[in-house]
């Protein structure tokens, strides 16, 4: 197989909503977990990791305005920059962006 090269990355999780911030956070022993901003039916008690400071999306998206999608909007505008370069030199069928998460099925 012929290596592709990665040209840019992003991670947005409740320890920031950008990969300085994350290593920020990561660097200085911060943790982000606490209780559920919303209580859970469950019957025990539950810890999470939970996003906090994110900002709605665009109107356009309103419908959709959950806190997995701002996530995933966080991560997408700090990756815009090194797609946008990637398209520039290889053209747009030639670049792929690739998501991941442990949150909400995305």
């Amino acid at each position: 197989p012929t290596p592709r090269p990665l040209t840019g990355y992003s991670l947005a999780t409740g320890l920031g909503r950008s990969t300085e911030e994350n290593l920020a956070a990561i660097l200085a022993g911060r943790a982000a977990f606490g209780p559920p901003a919303e209580p859970f039916a469950v019957g025990f008690p539950t810890v999470c990791l939970t996003a906090t400071g994110l900002r709605p999306l665009p109107a356009a998206f309103s419908a959709e305005d959950t806190r997995v999608h701002r996530l995933a909007w966080a991560a997408l505008e700090e990756l815009r920059p090194a797609a946008d370069r990637a398209r520039a030199r290889w053209g747009a069928a030639r670049v792929a962006v690739l998501v991941g998460t442990s949150t909400g099925g995305l």
